[in-house]
């Protein structure tokens, strides 16, 4: 078995080229058959307990969706009955509003994550000449 990234399966079965996929946009989640999915390696995902909490972005595993998100550690602001006070809750988020008007932004309930892929290599352009001091 080769080692299949997720961004090649996703463009695979969207029937786009694998080199061509653009990145992972938070609003539409990239939705991964089972058969796709299984050509992922394994190892690459991890247990969500075990992914960065500090803002960094992941690819998260959520129902059948694969998504760009980040753990927001102030996420929402709740009241703790024990504490009798107010205080923050994290959360997993893709900072997407849920509802316009109210500021409400998604939150979800990963179960496994992987880091995103390296960005792909960029192509070195040459300058376009057309000068009058071009010879």
């Amino acid at each position: 078995m080769t080692n299949t990234t997720l961004a090649q399966v996703g463009a695979e079965e969207q029937g786009v080229a694998a080199d061509a996929a653009a990145p992972l946009p938070s609003a539409e989640p990239l939705r991964v058959s089972s058969a796709g999915a299984a050509a992922v390696t394994s190892a690459q995902w991890q247990l969500i307990e075990t992914a960065p909490k500090d803002g960094t972005r992941i690819l998260a595993w959520v129902g059948d969706a694969v998504l760009s998100i980040y753990w927001d550690a102030e996420f929402d602001f709740v009241w703790d009955e024990e504490a009798d006070a107010s205080k923050y809750e994290g959360a997993w988020t893709d900072d997407a509003v849920k509802s316009y008007g109210m500021e409400e932004r998604n939150s979800y309930s990963p179960t496994h994550w992987m880091p995103p892929p390296e960005p792909p290599a960029m192509l070195a352009v040459a300058p376009k000449h057309g000068g009058q001091n071009d010879q």
